[in-house]
């Protein structure tokens, strides 16, 4: 007689072989279609190719099988033996304990729960939860304040108020089911001290329903049911009627201005922004740190790629939490740009979770710091208008989902320059050091610009790039800057800032840097150049602006270097993520990037110098490669 556990066993080895079966009942109708193809061949062959077709199918079957038992042994912590039983075994075994994991989380959480409902109405429950059993934060926590206690959304789907006696009245509320709906309606009862003769909470079709007797008279009807709504107002509820999109999620719950329509009052958002203009320090320098291809999923159950063996069973995002955390403490930039690749979509259900989770420490830190997208960002349950959306309106965030209306409408070379391609194309302009006669004037130039992720050409699935409407806009606000009035009282010194120097950021790199791996460079080249096809002259445009020092980009993870190409540096960040792809000897590194002003005999004056170097995630934070990027005075000699 079989066991209980024998019967799940046999279920779950069931499921995994159905997991396998289905790729290969495809690809084995898929061969039999080929090799009747080969039976009907007028070649005076025939026969033989179908046996070698048949060969040929039986390997591909196989390969595809390894294929996904080389996945399996990926997702298994321990793998006993190689061989196909055992690595079925062990995979069942470590499903089993993760269910049983899950059931022993739920019964703590439900006996938590049950506690803290026992407790005032201003307890804090989560922060009596142990860390790993607290709630993941969800993307609506940090939109009204990355530091604020845990409060979920939760859509009000029905409230009804209805007589039931000369002094009992009916309260019924249908709501979305969250992880802590029960907690937060038990709390708002009880928070309004009504007189309640009964209550009953259950879950019906996915839902919440809470049912409450309370005592009170018909009189009391109208003012009750508004007594409720500013209740649940207090505990930032969204009403269910708003549209199923992210941007309107976004607009209804964020913007100001806009009424609740179940309380008809204003959302509490407000966002935390920096100190603004943008501008170099009262000592002449700033500094931006460089971080590229996050590859951010969901933070502690995402695993580390590329890494050691002995590393592998405790790694996951959150080491890409500590070095981002490591290196803004070390470093204390004064601004940091992300180019692109910021969270893997495909390894998380909840993409705006994980661009939280991603920029935590960036928000934590309360610096000013910029977005771009990569080719992996928008793989999850956004677009990518709804990424850059999303990213604008988070603490301390200057990104920009495009450049406003009235600069495209000024810097327009034509019609067709107002409709800029992609998302995320921006400029931010960085003022002189406060006290000094360019404190009020632009003295360096951030562009910002979106690469794309994939596109089909001919046929062909080829990389994104940067389009002629996005290299218009560049060319035109460039030429706007080339038009700055200079100080008068100040001629001599202004000169050497009267064309601010500019650096671009964006992810995919373009075909020209393929040509250094045979030039001098700084850094490592290690990979191929995974760049686009398409040649849309990003090159030439830069040079022609005639004041772009260096570009910054990401996208192949293992290339840190830098090289000229007439006249201009190109410069990988490095992988930075642990969820990226990577080398298990070769550390996870972040770039600096440093613009020093020129000391003039009464103030800062404009860019002297721009200077970089790396940053490694080893037990010192290694610093390499130091190298001088560009100077305003030709006579110094650049690394």
């Amino acid at each position: 007689m079989e066991t209980i556990e024998n019967i799940a066993a046999d279920q779950n080895y069931c499921e995994m072989i159905k997991m396998f079966s289905n790729d290969e009942l495809k690809s084995w109708t898929m061969d039999q279609a080929s090799i009747q193809s080969y039976e009907y061949s007028s070649s005076p062959e025939g026969a033989a190719s179908t046996a070698s077709k048949t060969i040929v199918s039986e390997r591909n079957r196989r390969k595809k099988l390894n294929d996904k038992l080389l996945e399996l042994r990926g997702a298994v912590p321990k793998i006993s033996k190689l061989d196909k039983a055992s690595t079925l075994k062990d995979a069942i075994v470590y499903i089993q304990d993760l269910q049983e994991q899950e059931r022993r989380l739920q019964a703590e959480i439900m006996e938590l729960e049950s506690k803290s409902l026992k407790k005032d109405p201003g307890f804090d429950f989560e922060q009596e939860l142990p860390v790993l059993l607290r709630p993941k934060k969800t993307r609506y926590d940090h939109i009204y304040d990355h530091r604020a206690p845990i409060s979920y959304p939760i859509k009000v789907h029905e409230l009804r108020v209805n007589s039931m006696g000369e002094k009992t009245l009916l309260v019924s509320l249908t709501c979305s089911k969250a992880r802590d709906a029960m907690i937060k309606i038990c709390e708002t009862f009880e928070s309004m001290k009504l007189k309640i003769i009964t209550a009953n909470v259950a879950i019906v079709s996915g839902m919440v329903k809470k049912t409450v007797l309370i005592e009170a008279g018909m009189e009391e009807k109208d003012n009750l049911k508004k007594k409720i709504e500013r209740a649940f107002s207090a505990f930032r509820l969204c009403n269910s009627s708003r549209p199923n999109n992210l941007l309107s999620d976004v607009g209804t719950c964020v913007k100001q201005g806009d009424l609740n329509p179940i309380t008809g009052h204003h959302p509490l958002h407000l966002k935390k922004s920096p100190h603004l203009p943008l501008r170099f320090n009262s000592d002449g320098t700033f500094k931006i740190l460089q971080v590229a291809d996050m590859h951010y999923g969901t933070g502690m159950l995402t695993r580390c790629r590329d890494v050691l063996a002995s590393e592998f069973d405790y790694c996951s995002d959150l080491n890409t939490t500590r070095f981002l955390k490591r290196i803004i403490q070390s470093e204390k930039p004064d601004f940091i740009a992300f180019t692109g690749d910021n969270i893997f979509g495909p390894s998380t259900d909840d993409a705006a979770e994980s661009l939280l989770r991603a920029f935590g420490p960036a928000m934590d830190s309360g610096l000013p710091w910029a977005a771009v997208l990569g080719n992996h960002d928008q793989e999850s349950t956004m677009t990518r208008e709804e990424l850059m959306s999303f990213i604008s309106l988070m603490d301390y965030s200057v990104s920009q989902t495009n450049p406003p209306v009235d600069d495209l409408s000024s810097a327009a070379e034509g019609d067709e320059t107002k409709n800029i391609d992609g998302f995320g194309n921006y400029n931010l302009r960085v003022y002189g050091a406060p006290g000094s006669h360019l404190a009020n004037r632009s003295v360096l130039n951030l562009f910002f610009l979106d690469s794309g992720d994939r596109e089909v050409v001919q046929g062909i699935r080829t990389y994104g790039w940067i389009k002629e409407s996005q290299l218009r806009w560049l060319r035109s606000v460039s030429k706007g800057y080339q038009g700055q009035k200079q100080d008068n009282n100040h001629l001599e010194e202004a000169s050497v800032c009267a064309i601010p120097p500019a650096m671009v950021f964006f992810h995919i790199p373009i075909p020209e840097i393929q040509q250094l791996y045979n030039q001098q460079i700084v850094g490592k080249f290690q990979q191929r150049v995974s760049c686009s096809s398409m040649n849309s002259g990003v090159l030439q445009t830069i040079i022609s602006m005639g004041v772009v020092k260096a570009v910054f980009v990401g996208h192949d993870h293992t290339n840190d270097f830098c090289g000229n190409l007439e006249g201009i540096w190109f410069c990988y960040g490095g992988g930075f993520g642990y969820h990226g792809y990577g080398k298990a000897r070769w550390p996870r590194r972040a770039r600096i990037i440093l613009a020093e002003l020129e000391k003039g005999e009464k103030s800062w004056m404009g860019v002297e110098r721009i200077s970089t170097w790396k940053r490694l995630d080893d037990e010192k934070l290694s610093k390499l490669d130091e190298q001088v990027l560009w100077q305003s005075h030709p006579s110094f000699k650049m690394i």
